[in-house]
């Protein structure tokens, strides 16, 4: 498989800049906040929440609002991209593959 990289200048307004920005960092923070969720599971011995809909059930629980500028649409592409990524390396690791690895950054 090979990935590229790709740099795409925005000709934005400030406010809109910042806008963009604010909801990159809300992402991280659904990222990050998934993260810990299932660190704090593990540590108490409960099994992890790793699919869509148990992460879309816990994001609802969590109210309206909880990560900033990012509504709920924007929350969800979040969950559904940090599933296919864990489910990704788990068919990876059943495939015999064990340089793969599970979403364990947290990213900004």
């Amino acid at each position: 498989m090979v990935l590229r990289t790709a740099r795409v200048g925005l000709r934005l307004t400030l406010g809109q800049r910042r806008r963009c920005f604010g909801w990159l960092v809300a992402a991280g923070d659904v990222w990050a906040c998934i993260l810990d969720m299932n660190r704090w599971r593990r540590q108490r011995g409960l099994p992890p929440v790793v699919g869509y809909q148990a992460l879309c059930r816990e994001l609802s629980a969590a109210g309206a609002g909880t990560f900033g500028d990012l509504d709920t649409i924007g929350a969800r592409s979040v969950l559904r991209r940090y599933s296919d990524a864990l489910f990704a390396a788990a068919r990876c690791r059943t495939d015999g593959d064990a340089s793969a690895r599970f979403p364990r950054r947290k990213r900004a």
